[in-house]
Order: structure tokens, then C-alpha cells, then sequence
């Protein structure tokens, strides 16, 4: 089969311009890709925003002992929008890819599953699997039925569709990131009160992974699972571009149970990445990589993109991609304005 190629990232600059909002419809159906999505690259705002009078945030102490509830990944936001027939083939990837199988037999008539749509959902909704490449391979077996070739990278060793099996230097190598990123990860989690309310714990991640994190200006696609472009970039490196900073976000919410998407589009014109969060049944979107501006003093943290409405995303450059599932922003009521004012 003929591989699947990763186009190089783009740059995106900050907004200028606040353009006349436009309606962003409401996904019904999930659409199949016709290309390999490329890895998006929109760089931090080069300049903090004018400075605006925020609210102090309130200060709370939880002591209730209690432990955090993860959100598993059939309890997620892509997983949920499936039909089941995609969910079986979900299922049959994630225990493919929690295995490192080098491939899975999906067993079933593939022409919904052409674009590797499943594969790239199973990706979006589980940021935790960091060492998958973007890049897979399809093989038939007959005229309908077939399955899929991963691709996973610990940044030094490879494997995948032209590029070979998973060694045991591999898998070595993937284990002892996942140890860090895991160590990482739960060093975060114990800061956050279990019994806190569901905002409060996103505010609290949103403001560790700004005040900890740097934009990688310099960052470079490897063409595999470049660090830059994944949660651990953020959680471990601290540093990375949108994707990471998006993902490592998305995943500890996830870890605290809170329903947490990414969503895929543009800002500026620029491909971008960015995220929605679940709180009492409605969606709110933010964006922590645009808070996490270029020359914000070290410890200080910005929240003109935290709990938006779709609309007002679109006010700040930023679209959805069209073939790509997003949950429609419409919550109000725990924007940063409303909630900590």
C-alpha cells in the first residue's frame, strides 16, 4: 500500500483584525477526510494584549480526600459522535495501540474507512498515546475487507508502513517516556482538588500549563511524533506549538474528569489547534496557546480565550475545520468573566 505523507506545518500570526462574525454550523454527520491531516504549528501571540483589569481569582482550599475521576476514552467526546459500527473499529485500534500491535484487522467493508477517519478520531480523542505517528498504511485482505499499519516514534526509533516493526529498542523507548510523561502528569493532578468545582480544576490546568510552558518558535515536524507536536512536549519538555499545548491540556482535564475535546481549524489563516470543554451538559471554548503570549512575564497568566462561545472564537479569527467534528460553543455561564468576576 502507498504510505501516508505529513505536509509541513504552517505559521500562524497573531489577530490583527477582528473580522464580522459568520455561523459555524453545527456538524451532523462525520465526514471522512479525503487528506492526511497535517500537524498544525500557529505560534503564540508575539505581543501580551492591551492589559485589562481581570478579577482577582478566588482562593480555595478542598480537603475532602477525595480522588479524581478520569473520563474514559468511551466516555469521550469523538467516541460519543460515533455510529457503532465506528465504534467497534475504535475499540479494536485502541486495544491494537495499547498493545503496540504493529497493525489491526478491522475485518469489515473499509470504504467508510477509506481516509483512516477512525484512526485519526482514535488520535484526537486519546492525546495520552503521544508516541503515534500521523502517519499509517491500509492492507486489504479481499475486496472489502482490510486493516490498518501503525506508525509509533519514541523520537529516536521508528516504526510503521515502509519504515519497519516495533523492536524491543522501541518499545523500551516509548516505555520510559510514558513513565515521565506519567510521573509528569500526576505530579499536576495532586495540586488539583478532587472536590472542586469542574471549572475551577480547567482554570487551575489551564493557568499550570501557561505559567510552566514556553512556545517553540524553533520547533521543526519530524515527519514521526516530534515531541513538539504532542502532549509531551508540554508536560515533560515544556515546550512545544498548539498541538501539544492543546493536548497536554485536553488529557488532564480528561484525567479529572472532564469532558474535553480539540478542535481542528484555522486562526489568522494559519492552521491552528485549540479546545472545548464540558461543564453541566454545555461547551465552552479556549484557547491556552494564544494566552500564553510572548513576553508575558514569568508567573502571570492571560484568560481572553478561556470559556468562549463558538461565536466569539470566530470574532478572534478562529474556524473550525469543516470535516472535523467540533462540539458548537453556545455556554456562558463559566466564562472567566462571569464566573471569577
Amino acid at each position: 500500500p502507498e504510505p501516508t505523507t505529513t505536509p509541513e506545518p504552517t505559521t500562524t500570526p497573531k489577530p490583527t483584525t477582528t473580522p464580522e462574525p459568520t455561523t459555524t454550523p453545527k456538524p451532523t454527520t462525520t465526514p471522512e477526510p479525503t487528506t492526511t491531516p497535517k500537524p498544525t504549528t500557529t505560534p503564540e501571540p508575539t505581543t501580551t494584549p492591551e492589559p485589562t483589569t481581570a478579577p482577582d481569582k478566588p482562593t480555595y482550599t478542598y480537603t475532602s480526600g477525595q480522588t479524581h475521576t478520569e473520563l474514559p476514552n468511551t466516555g469521550r467526546y469523538l467516541y460519543s459522535i460515533l455510529n457503532d459500527q465506528q465504534k467497534e473499529w475504535y475499540r479494536k485500534i485502541d486495544t491494537a495501540v495499547k498493545n503496540l500491535a504493529d497493525e489491526v484487522e478491522l475485518g469489515a467493508d473499509m470504504e467508510e474507512n477509506k481516509n483512516y477517519y477512525i484512526y485519526y478520531l482514535y488520535m484526537m480523542d486519546n492525546p495520552e498515546h503521544f508516541y503515534l505517528s500521523k502517519s499509517i498504511g491500509m492492507y486489504a485482505l479481499g475486496s472489502s475487507e482490510g486493516g490498518l499499519i501503525f506508525g509509533y516514534s519514541d523520537g529516536t526509533n521508528h516504526s510503521g508502513h515502509n519504515v519497519g516493526k516495533v523492536t524491543q529498542a522501541l518499545r523500551d523507548g516509548i516505555a520510559t517516556k510514558k513513565a515521565k510523561f506519567n510521573a509528569e502528569v500526576n505530579r499536576i493532578i495532586s495540586t488539583i482538588p478532587a472536590d472542586a468545582p469542574a471549572v475551577v480544576k480547567q482554570l487551575l490546568i489551564y493557568d499550570r500549563i501557561i505559567i510552566d510552558s514556553h512556545y517553540n518558535l524553533n520547533a521543526n515536524w519530524d515527519g514521526y511524533a516530534d515531541d513538539n507536536w504532542t502532549a509531551y512536549g508540554v508536560m515533560v519538555n515544556k515546550y512545544g506549538v498548539c498541538e501539544a499545548y492543546s493536548e497536554a491540556f485536553q488529557y488532564l482535564c480528561l484525567k479529572v474528569g472532564i469532558r474535553c475535546a480539540t478542535i481542528v481549524g484555522q486562526a489568522n489563516g494559519g492552521d491552528h489547534q485549540w479546545n472545548a470543554v464540558q461543564l453541566d451538559g454545555q461547551w465552552y471554548a479556549c484557547d491556552i496557546t494564544f494566552d500564553d503570549a510572548i513576553g508575558l512575564p514569568d508567573g502571570e497568566t492571560l484568560h481572553d480565550h478561556f470559556n468562549l462561545t463558538t461565536a466569539q472564537m470566530i470574532a478572534t479569527h478562529h474556524h473550525a475545520t469543516a470535516d472535523r467534528p467540533a462540539p458548537e460553543c453556545t455556554g456562558t455561564k463559566y466564562s472567566y468573566a462571569n464566573y471569577f468576576g
